[in-house]
């Protein structure tokens, strides 16, 4: 099977671009950490700010209307 240089030069771009959005997610322990571990903790907190948001919407409303 014939090897193009321009695979090659695709694949290189591919493997560079995985490396620096590791390093980018992880910092210098990138091959300890997996950020399919942390997904819990980001659906957490961003479920967490989404209920919070919420909240905060509701106590604006029942205030505007005169509720309280």
């Amino acid at each position: 099977m014939a090897y193009d240089y321009d695979d090659q030069l695709i694949e290189a771009a591919a493997v560079r671009r995985e490396r620096l959005t590791a390093g980018l997610l992880f910092g210098p322990d990138r091959l300890r950490r997996r950020w399919s571990s942390h997904l819990r903790v980001t659906l957490a907190g961003t479920c967490l700010a989404g209920l919070i948001c919420a909240g905060c919407v509701g106590v604006s409303y029942v205030n505007a209307s005169g509720l309280l």
